[in-house]
């Protein structure tokens, strides 16, 4: 302590014994605050120090950047700063980069006195142990272009305030403790190249907005907690050359906007929900990163099981195990009749996406003597078909059903698209479904009648 004392008071009597070498060099308050900054930061024991704190020029102090007797840039790149950045940062008002990257025993918070630096354009914070909140004084700093703050111990919101940054052409917050939304605001960055939020603890849906922005190229929000499904806004700029959500909780399909894509676009989506469904169309020009999803569904009504994994049906091979042994292999429609218990999964392939796999969740079926021997009369009792199935406009839908019923026609995420209500007549029912409307892919038909009964059957659209 007395020694950092001693070094920052022989400094100041320096300063102000030369008061025409100062007006010659810097500014006093910039010089003070640079000594602050060393002492600080146990600046002895600095792997880059060559001339500080000595009689030469400030502008010769490694790192130091003057311009017209001001301190303008500060790079202490891998410097070995060891403490807390001190408050008096705030008073380098014509600083206009800062550049603390990879400095590993930098901790405390971010000085709220930085928002006084108006003039940054570049502020890189990248690979130290500072901790805390974002400071809301950042969002003062609205010259900014290049905003880093990564692999630290920031936690928090991105602030709202920061919606003030709108010159901003990389935008950098990843590995770090942030959570909540990405803020919809992003879009006012109508310059933004590259956008990173990777790594966090991020929530919510992706905002469509961000894919508005027609100079972003690099889109990175992998690992973290996002939810919903993957904007068709991301496939609207040929500019774009990475798209990287992996690691979340999204799911399909991949939007057709896809197609508009540049060739080899890079697409991570890999540890997601994602199926077969959009992929196909565009694995060809699209550099895909796409394997292992999720384990998918595994559906059951009966006696059957079967999954709904997209793409087109022809194109699919369905591989059944039973206690971990394969006992089935089939094309084009998954579904399987459970004859014994065990427990049962599918491996899914597709013929276009060759090194893409998906395997089902595992389920436990318990079939008893009495049920294998009156299976004949379950498929009488809960019968429900449609023929055509694959349909490409009109399918007839066969079924029985106790007094009234409702019909549900129900997308593979689960969201019902279309419900028919009737009155059951008879012990069988034919009505005609017009599909002509729905995308293509695979959908259930989930008819339910007077006595809470269900009945489930899969369609799949072409």
């Amino acid at each position: 302590m007395k020694k950092s004392f001693f070094v920052f008071l022989s400094a100041f009597l320096f300063f102000i014994n030369k008061p025409i070498l100062i007006k010659a060099q810097v500014n006093v308050s910039d010089s003070l605050a640079l000594v602050d900054i060393y002492n600080s930061t146990d600046g002895p024991h600095w792997k880059n120090k060559e001339r500080w704190l000595t009689s030469k020029p400030l502008s010769r102090w490694e790192g130091v950047t003057v311009t017209n007797n001001r301190v303008t840039g500060l790079n202490f790149t891998e410097t070995g700063m060891n403490g807390k950045l001190p408050a008096t940062i705030g008073n380098l008002s014509e600083l206009t980069s800062l550049n603390i990257y990879y400095n590993m025993k930098l901790r405390g918070p971010i000085p709220h006195e930085i928002g006084n630096c108006t003039k940054l354009t570049s502020l890189n914070l990248g690979y130290t142990k500072l901790n805390g909140y974002l400071p809301h004084e950042i969002g003062n700093l609205i010259n900014l272009s290049k905003l880093i703050i990564t692999y630290c111990d920031i936690k928090g919101k991105i602030p709202n305030i920061f919606s003030n940054l709108t010159n901003l052409t990389n935008f950098a917050i990843s590995n770090t403790q942030i959570t909540g939304e990405i803020p919809r605001y992003i879009k006012k960055f109508t310059s933004l190249t590259n956008l990173s939020l990777s790594h966090n603890q991020l929530s919510g849906k992706i905002p469509y907005e961000i894919g508005d922005i027609k100079t972003l190229v690099s889109i990175d929000l992998g690992y973290n907690h996002l939810t919903g499904t993957m904007p068709a806004s991301f496939g609207r700029s040929k500019k774009r050359y990475l798209i990287d959500i992996t690691s979340n909780e999204i799911y399909g399909p991949v939007p057709s906007s896809f197609q508009n894509l540049k060739w080899k676009t890079r697409v991570y989506i890999q540890y997601n929900n994602f199926t077969f469904a959009g992929i196909e169309e565009t694995k060809h020009h699209l550099q895909y990163k796409v394997d292992p999803q999720h384990e998918v569904p595994l559906y059951q009504s009966g006696n059957k099981i079967w999954v709904a994994v997209g793409g087109t049906p022809s194109n699919n091979t369905f591989s059944w195990f039973k206690d971990g042994l394969l006992i089935a292999t089939i094309t084009a429609d998954s579904t399987f009749t459970v004859a014994e218990s065990g427990t049962y999964y599918v491996k899914a392939n597709n013929a276009v996406m060759k090194n893409f796999t998906l395997k089902s969740e595992k389920l436990s079926i318990h079939v008893s003597t009495n049920q294998v021997a009156s299976n004949s009369k379950i498929v009488k009792r809960n019968f429900v078909s449609a023929y055509p199935n694959p349909v490409k406009t009109n399918t007839t839908l066969t079924f029985s059903a106790d007094g009234k019923y409702t019909i549900s026609i129900v997308d593979i995420t689960g969201k019902t698209l279309q419900t028919i209500n009737g009155v059951s007549n008879k012990t069988q029912n034919v009505i005609n479904l017009n599909l002509s409307h729905f995308t293509n892919g695979v959908y259930n038909i989930i008819i339910t009648d007077g006595k809470n009964e269900k009945r489930v059957l899969k369609i799949i659209k072409e």
